[in-house]
């Protein structure tokens, strides 16, 4: 994950927040085929993350 990519996604959860005028917790969750590289901007912004794996009950 790139530094714009989490910036992006920032920018979708305070639009969200703004439409929705909400005061609940927004969790962004990265949805993956094979998974995603773990660096400081995905440990910063994404707080879990579902693969396709963990659907069809594979493992890694």
């Amino acid at each position: 994950m790139t530094a714009s990519d989490e910036e992006s996604i920032r920018n979708k959860v305070a639009a969200f927040r703004a439409e929705t005028k909400t005061r609940k917790a927004v969790h962004p969750v990265m949805v993956t085929l094979a998974g995603a590289r773990h660096n400081a901007h995905y440990n910063s912004i994404i707080l879990n993350e579902i693969c396709v794996s963990d659907w069809l009950g594979e493992g890694r």
